[in-house]
């Protein structure tokens, strides 16, 4: 395919969208950088190596014809698999996680990288078997895909991540379509599983967490502290904001993980309801450009992967953003394009490129 005619066809309202994402997600970054006691200038410049990167993962990524990932799909589910197993034995722990490898200053985090493979996974299983996807055998066996990833990731731990796998693919059978009674027989096994977890798996930490969001005044210098800190900063912007680098709660440090799990409460903070209203609006039109997409799109890997990857994106940006206002526990995910984190940051970028290649590769009726 001619470059020219890549490009004419590269969506250029969802490159703007992302774009404004990575604006004010390194506008808030820079803001929390600059208000340590020395500047942390380098930190800056690493995002914004990042971000450089980010944008190039997008740009010539959609030139790569994503068909070709159909080929890889068993090679990368394998290859993931053994990422997730490696860092359980070789990596590092970093908030009470260990789910990162640390060389030479940097760090990676094999989930981020895992996420596509998962959405490849899952989208090259069900354009061989959607028609049959309510056969109890399909609902087993790609269940039983996801449950390998989910329990190396859960092994981290990192309940946070296993959450947006399981919710990814429980969704996507049911916007497939399964049989009520199968329906039925999830929700019982993720109770019993629950319960389970409860008693047997989840960490004391984990435990509290939840227990302080249902009862708030339970903690709130312990456990409930980040929430509670969170919602006084989203509250304190009001309508335009405190202004850049005038945010208390995160200048003065009240606001922890500032630039990762808190991000939206920094940017509704110092943007006021005006930045919150924009961030959503970009996160809008993400969303719109991709359900077009998927709405004519009539190849079936590409059907499902845009599916899988629109909802990837809608429950961690939900889930955040929930979290940063008290509607959902803390979980430990990030903001796609906003938050800081170069693993992150790098695979949300290759998931959009494969979004734009399919677009390239099936053109829509602007």
């Amino acid at each position: 395919m001619i470059l020219r005619d890549t490009f004419r066809r590269f969506d250029w309202i969802l490159f703007a969208s992302v774009v404004v994402l990575l604006a004010m997600g390194s506008m808030a970054i820079t803001s929390v950088a600059l208000s340590r006691d020395v500047p942390d200038w380098q930190h800056i410049a690493k995002h914004g190596t990042y971000v450089a990167l980010a944008l190039g993962i997008i740009f010539f990524g959609a030139t790569i014809d994503y068909r070709a990932l159909r080929a890889w799909n068993r090679v990368s589910y394998v290859g993931g698999i053994l990422l997730l197993l490696a860092v359980l034995f070789l990596g590092s722990t970093i908030r009470g996680t260990r789910g990162w490898f640390s060389f030479a200053g940097m760090t990676f985090q094999p989930v981020e990288i895992t996420k596509i493979i998962f959405l490849v996974f899952l989208a090259t299983y069900f354009e061989r078997w959607a028609r049959e996807s309510d056969r109890i055998r399909h609902v087993l066996l790609s269940g039983l895909g996801a449950c390998v990833y989910l329990a190396l990731i859960f092994l981290q731990p990192d309940t946070g991540s296993a959450f947006l796998f399981f919710s990814v693919w429980f969704s996507l059978l049911v916007i497939i379509g399964i049989r009520r009674r199968h329906f039925v027989a999830l929700i019982a096994l993720c109770a019993v599983f629950g319960m389970i977890a409860w008693v047997f798996l989840l960490h004391n930490y984990q435990r509290e967490r939840i227990m302080t969001f249902f009862e708030p005044s339970r903690d709130p210098l312990g456990r409930g502290y980040n929430t509670a800190q969170a919602k006084i900063a989203v509250g304190g912007g009001q309508f335009f904001g405190r202004g850049f680098g005038f945010g208390s709660q995160s200048q003065l440090r009240f606001l922890p993980e500032a630039e990762t799990d808190f991000i939206f409460a920094v940017i509704a903070e110092e943007w006021g309801f005006v930045g919150a209203t924009l961030l959503l609006t970009a996160w809008g039109l993400c969303f719109w450009r991709i359900f077009i997409t998927l709405r004519r799109v009539r190849d079936d890997f590409a059907l499902f992967f845009l599916i899988g990857a629109l909802l990837l994106f809608f429950i961690e940006v939900s889930v955040t953003i929930g979290m940063n206002i008290g509607l959902v526990p803390v979980t430990g995910l990030t903001l796609p394009f906003v938050s800081y984190g170069g693993s992150s940051l790098l695979a949300h970028a290759m998931i959009l490129a494969i979004v734009q290649s399919i677009i390239i590769r099936n053109p829509i009726v602007r």
